[in-house]
């Protein structure tokens, strides 16, 4: 395809609305909140319904592991569609904001990838990234991931479209101070910045500017210069990025001293190995890459190899299309090697795009592998450039099996139908909280709307976040209990009081008073045997039982069942 080709309007909204289908579906699917994906809508209720913007919390106590901004979306989107303080009949409206996030990265990436190889490939790299597992996992979830993901591809625009735009200039002069620059350095700054209210500090910096570092190492050895590092040392862009790194950090410090211990737990801890939940070994993240990428991890190893051949030579290769294909393997290795010799002095732009898409995928890939705390989730802001790679590959894999572009809609059709009834089908048979939910759903109808309903945090195994699922799904007036012990609460003035909690816990509930269960769930998540079932019960204080006033303060670390207490009076065993 020639660099003039623009793609069109028409070809625009097919893939916005192609994407935002394939991702919007998992709002209708029947699907319910898995245990981590509740953490968000639930937060984001509870700070519409207290008008706290700033710090998440859970049953009043401060849930500080994330920055407030994909709760602000959030809340944008249960404000826009109404529900009052009830969601758990729309799921779709929660995860709407991810999906809506995942439809404009593909659109972003499909820019990035259109000005380095054309048209072709540019759509092609949105198609394939839309489709790609993990893009899409995270593009269905109502979690932080694909948040920071459409952060980190935007930054990445505004970097391409300022980099390669400056690199073009004869003369280039820095000036720490010097306020006479591009719009897009200044946006690419300040998006990197916003990058740090979504999934914590540094992350999206760490991700991007590690690719960008990396980028910059290759570009000071092709050219002997180092003006491509020094325009980044630019005051206004680092002050920008320091404000929006360290406002909400200071304030939520401010507010709670005491998350810095939470924080040097979850951060500190994903380097030392200290957070031993989350310890992988040094090569984790290449499986998980290529798991990621299905179904489009063969065609990957073929782009990558087209791209490391155009970039081997260490000569400029100029900005243009990518248009490499032929129908053996060594017809294809010459033309190759022939497009690398012909675009080798083919203009001045010194800083190829290509080396920076091969920077974007690989270097955050081993920058990640250090710390002993890794996640297949920190794959999702540097997947973009894979689809890119990818399909690079594609279109030379087409060009030997001669097929067009019917057979690809084919298979994006298909993958679709396939995503959706895994959705619809699969994924509920083998979920168990699917089983959960509708006992919570029963859980609605069977407590008296007169009678006080709680709900105990400390559902077990430390780290079990079901708890939200428990509030998201109950009506809104249910309490959280920060553990058993806070039913002695003075202020807890009804003689009958119902209680959803584990089948274990019955033991506990029954030394302050008759205990009775109403319903249970027939399997519950992280407890297979029955002990660990959630049930319903109706709890019948004793008469003259001893209470106590419930404590004011629980810190954050003790909130994420990191330290122990509170206890309302003694603990219970």
């Amino acid at each position: 395809m020639d660099r003039g080709e623009t793609i069109q309007l028409g070809d625009w909204l097919l893939l916005g609305l192609f994407s935002l289908i394939l991702f919007g579906f998992a709002g209708f699917s029947g699907r319910p909140l898995t245990m981590h994906e509740a953490r968000l809508p639930e937060t984001s209720r509870e700070m519409l319904h207290h008008h706290q913007w700033l710090l998440p919390t859970s049953g009043g106590r401060p849930w500080l592991e994330r920055p407030p901004l994909p709760h602000w979306l959030v809340i944008g989107a249960m404000k826009l569609f109404g529900g009052g303080d009830q969601f758990w009949d729309r799921v779709w409206v929660v995860r709407l904001p991810s999906a809506v996030m995942g439809m404009l990265t593909v659109l972003i990436s499909t820019l990035i990838a259109r000005r380095w190889f054309g048209r072709t490939v540019g759509l092609l790299s949105g198609y394939l990234l839309a489709t790609s597992f993990k893009f899409y996992q995270y593009s269905t979830l109502a979690e932080d991931d694909i948040y920071l993901g459409f952060l980190v591809a935007l930054a990445a625009a505004f970097f391409s479209r300022a980099e390669f735009k400056a690199s073009s200039c004869i003369e280039m002069r820095w000036d720490g101070l010097n306020t006479d620059t591009p719009w897009t350095k200044l946006a690419f700054f300040l998006v990197l910045g916003i990058s740090n209210l979504t999934k914590g500090p540094l992350l999206g910096i760490l991700i991007l500017g590690s690719a960008i570092g990396g980028y910059c190492v290759v570009s000071l050895i092709r050219q002997r210069s180092i003006s491509s590092i020094r325009r980044y040392f630019w005051l206004w862009g680092f002050l920008v990025i320091s404000v929006l790194t360290l406002a909400w950090p200071l304030w939520a410090y401010h507010r709670y001293p005491d998350v810095l211990d939470n924080w040097k737990y979850d951060y500190l801890g994903r380097m030392s190995g200290d957070y031993t939940a989350i310890n992988e070994p040094w090569w984790y993240y290449p499986p998980k890459l290529a798991v990621g990428l299905l179904p489009w991890t063969p065609v990957a190893l073929v782009g990558l190899l087209v791209l490391g051949i155009l970039v081997w030579p260490g000569r400029t290769v100029a900005v243009e299309p990518v248009k490499v294909q032929a129908s053996s393997w060594r017809q294809f290795l010459s033309s190759v090697r022939a497009r690398g010799d012909a675009t080798s002095n083919a203009g001045p732009q010194p800083l190829s795009g290509y080396w920076w898409v091969l920077c974007w995928a690989i270097v955050p890939l081993l920058v990640l592998s250090i710390p002993k705390g890794k996640h297949d989730h920190y794959l999702v802001p540097f997947l973009a450039p894979w689809a890119m790679i990818s399909a690079l590959g594609l279109v030379q894999v087409g060009a030997w099996v001669n097929a067009g572009r019917r057979t690809m809609w084919v298979i994006l059709i298909l993958l679709g139908l396939g995503y959706c009834g895994g959705e619809a089908f699969i994924a509920p048979g083998t979920d168990h909280t699917v089983d959960d939910t509708a006992f919570l759903l029963r859980c609605r109808g069977e407590v008296p709307a007169d009678a006080p309903l709680f709900i105990d945090a400390k559902l077990g195994p430390p780290g079990n976040l079901d708890f939200f699922r428990m509030q998201f799904y109950s009506r809104p007036d249910a309490v959280l209990l920060h553990n058993l012990s806070f039913l002695r609460d003075e202020k807890i003035k009804a003689a009958v009081v119902y209680v959803i909690a584990r089948q274990r816990d019955l033991a506990i509930l029954q030394q302050l008073g008759d205990a009775h269960q109403v319903d249970q769930s027939p399997r519950s998540h992280d407890m297979d045997k029955p002990a660990g079932r959630f049930t319903l019960y109706r709890l019948v204080f004793k008469a003259g039982l001893q209470r106590y006033p419930a404590p004011t303060a629980i810190t954050s670390l003790q909130a994420m069942e990191r330290a122990p207490g509170p206890w309302c009076g003694p603990p219970l065993q």
